[in-house]
């Protein structure tokens, strides 16, 4: 694959993910463990076909090392289910507004890591995001804020996701086939959890579609940002997974999910904002490099050349 062709699949999977929410908030009369023990399974079908195309052993990623297995499956199922259940607790776009936090929320958490730096632009970018977040739960009237226990379970969810990411990095060697293996086992648990804490489905097969729908979309999302990661320019995919924020709330708009008032809209500009401003080294570093490269490539100054 081209790395043109890589590129443009991760950008793809940008819009896969963001798409995810408004799939949730259409499904709401399915409990919430068994929603996202079918969405992992219609996920790791999609995932397990590469093991079947290359003709690959699977053993090795369910045995060969719990502690990054285990690792992996809080990472994929605490964060979804904690925004599975905000999303029912609370107004869908509160939920999936605080949840997009995780992106602001781990490049604190990488700072923390040894041999990172902690910047005062990380602060600047946590103040204005939050401020998005207060934006959207402000009462009508101006005076106090809603808050609820699904707008502390959304931020727990960001957070999760914030710390697995960076914890990630600690791992010696971390390949995605362990997300595969991961939905797996956490399909399996989750059924098994239904099971004890939930009461049965009656099954719907419009909902059956939409959560199938969701967890293929989601499998498809995996298969092409690690084909991005691999062979396409990492570096502009990750800085473009920034406006997640926004064109999931444009998703939820556009789906009657959320109000488009400039209250809504304010807050995802905000918390998009804020994260560009604490990514502020990783966009330059990405565009840097890709100067550096079509530098190279062509021998033009892409400063002030035109091919």
């Amino acid at each position: 694959m081209d790395e043109r062709s890589a590129t443009a699949g991760g950008f793809a999977a940008i819009l896969l993910w963001s798409s995810t929410t408004l799939l949730m908030s259409l499904t709401s009369d399915v409990p919430p463990i068994l929603f996202l023990s079918m969405a992992n399974i219609c996920s790791f079908t999609i995932l397990a076909s590469r093991w079947v195309v290359k003709r690959k052993n699977p053993l090795p990623y369910f045995t060969g090392n719990p502690k990054v297995l285990l690792w992996t499956m809080f990472g994929l199922g605490f964060q979804t289910l904690c925004l599975v259940y905000a999303v029912r607790m609370i107004p869908v776009v509160e939920a999936n507004l605080i949840n997009y936090l995780w992106p602001m929320l781990t490049v604190i958490a990488v700072s923390c890591l040894p041999g990172h730096v902690f910047k005062t632009e990380y602060i600047l970018g946590a103040l204005i995001g939050f401020a998005g977040v207060l934006l959207v739960v402000k009462r009508p009237d101006g005076l106090g804020f809603d808050f609820a226990p699904g707008h502390f379970v959304a931020l727990v969810g960001a957070a999760t996701w914030a710390v697995y990411s960076a914890g990630t990095r600690l791992l010696k060697r971390h390949p995605g086939d362990f997300n595969t293996a991961a939905f797996l086992c956490n399909s399996t648990l989750l059924f098994c959890a239904h099971q004890v804490l939930e009461p049965p489905w009656a099954f719907n097969l419009n909902d059956f579609l939409l959560i199938a729908l969701l967890g293929s979309l989601s499998g498809a999302a995996y298969v092409l940002w690690d084909k991005a990661m691999k062979h396409g320019h990492a570096q502009i995919v990750s800085v473009a997974s920034n406006s997640m924020p926004l064109l999931s709330t444009l998703y939820l708009i556009a789906g009657r999910q959320a109000p488009f008032t400039p209250s809504v809209i304010g807050s995802a500009l905000l918390i998009l904002s804020g994260t560009l401003i604490a990514s502020q080294e990783k966009i330059r570093a990405a565009f840097t490099k890709r100067a550096g490269r079509l530098k190279k490539e062509t021998g033009l100054n892409v400063d002030t050349d035109t091919p």
